[in-house]
């Protein structure tokens, strides 16, 4: 289980940030925030609201906690690979036509 990498925060990570842009040729670039690897969904939440810029390719996006470097682009957002087996868990769940929370 991966906890959150805000500093001071003792919480199970939510989701991975990734940095996210298109280039003028087409090309995309996708690749995990090595400066906030991991989030909590408290702290998602807090980066997106408190976000300022203009989230577009080629654009820069301010965060909180995301984006440290101002690399171009904006913060997309993927699962943990904990919240992604909670998913498949549930969705096994529902097939079986069982209660997914148990």
């Amino acid at each position: 289980m991966s906890n959150c990498s805000v500093p001071g925060c003792t919480r199970e990570a939510y989701a991975i940030p990734y940095l996210f842009d298109i280039y003028e040729d087409g090309g995309i670039f996708l690749q995990q925030d090595k400066t906030c690897p991991f989030i909590c969904q408290s702290h998602l939440a807090e980066n997106e609201i408190a976000a300022e810029g203009i989230r577009k390719p080629r654009g820069v996006v301010k965060y909180p906690y995301t984006n440290k470097k101002g690399a171009r682009g904006f913060t997309v957002y993927g699962p943990t690979a904990e919240q992604e087996q909670r998913r498949q868990d549930a969705r096994e769940a529902l097939d079986k036509g069982e209660d997914p929370n148990g």
